[in-house]
């Protein structure tokens, strides 16, 4: 018994990859240039949203108009949100139905030796499944320029590269959260495996893998070893049926020639049952923490009402209770 527990703990440090491999880690769309002249030639919206596909010039945008990058990457995810969750809802459902790990063909699930073939717990679920998926709202433009400045600051320093190719680059190429979810599971095991789909999965590409749980214990100053991020490059939808789904039917028909096509950098956060609870349990507090207002308790009350100041408990105490 403890060395099936053992195991199913080792396959989270299998979370991984060689980050080196497709540095840097940009977003695909090429934010950093609009409103800058390339050629002579204001980039815009248009030429970003097309990425590297030709543009006559007389698709260009008038050069009086200067768009803000930060909007039209707002824009852009608002629009991919709907297809972001429903490529990720699949590859949970996948999961969950599953009548045992092999029949999801995965590769290097199980050791070598037929007596140590790991399958799914019965005994190890959040409510009814094996995992539990959940999303987090579009980033929000205050977040994002703070860490627009931060990169702006490391590019200055040429810690990041200023360009690639004949691509310009500047802070918000290298935010890549945009869209967020998380993934969570009371089995280590699980959470491997719903790596190893997403691998496999057409909707996505494997951008940069941060894995934290790897270094638990060998750094004292992290206070969050308790996740294993993960960046994903969502690609152009691979049939029409998925395309109409999305709300990118809304701007203009299927085209199969761009199935695959890179479209935008988002967020999947893998993490346990427990670890989850407790990080939920101190984000209560993580506004007040942050604000350098003495004050910000009695603007934004944490277990009161702030319309009629009456009791109130923070959605994750309800869950525990």
């Amino acid at each position: 018994y403890y060395m099936k527990a053992e195991m199913r703990w080792d396959y989270l440090k299998e979370i991984r990859m060689d980050n080196n491999t497709n540095t840097p880690h940009i977003q695909p769309m090429s934010l950093g240039m609009i409103g800058r002249k390339e050629n002579g030639n204001l980039f815009s919206m248009f030429d970003a949203l097309c990425m590297s596909r030709s543009v006559e010039n007389e698709s260009r945008q008038p050069e009086e108009e200067k768009l803000d990058p930060l909007l039209v990457a707002l824009n852009s995810s608002r629009v991919l949100m709907t297809y972001f969750k429903l490529s990720m809802e699949q590859v949970v459902k996948k999961l969950n139905t599953a009548s045992s790990v092999q029949v999801l063909n995965l590769p290097s699930t199980s050791k070598d030796r037929s007596e140590d073939i790991l399958d799914f717990s019965p005994d190890l679920l959040v409510g009814e499944d094996r995992i539990a998926l959940s999303f987090g709202p579009v980033k929000k433009e205050e977040r994002v320029r703070v860490k627009m400045q931060e990169y702006h600051v490391e590019i200055a320093a040429k810690k990041k590269p200023a360009e690639i190719g004949s691509r310009s680059l500047s802070g918000i190429d290298y935010v890549l959260d945009w869209m967020r979810s998380t993934v969570k599971s009371e089995d280590p095991y699980v959470l491997y495996i719903f790596y190893e789909l997403l691998k496999k999965s057409p909707h996505f590409k494997i951008q940069r893998v941060k894995n934290k749980f790897q270094e638990r214990g060998k750094d004292p100053s992290d206070e969050n070893p308790t996740n294993a991020l993960i960046n994903l490059i969502l690609l152009y939808p691979p049939t029409e049926e998925c395309y109409k789904q999305t709300q990118l039917s809304k701007i203009g028909p299927f085209e199969s020639s761009r199935v695959g096509e890179e479209l935008l950098s988002c967020e999947v956060q893998l993490t346990l049952k427990d670890f989850h609870t407790i990080k939920e349990l101190q984000h209560i507090y993580y506004d007040v923490d942050r604000s350098s207002n003495e004050n910000f308790i009695l603007w934004e009350p944490i277990f009161l009402s702030q319309d009629t100041l009456e009791k109130k408990d923070p959605s994750v105490l309800k869950d525990l209770n």
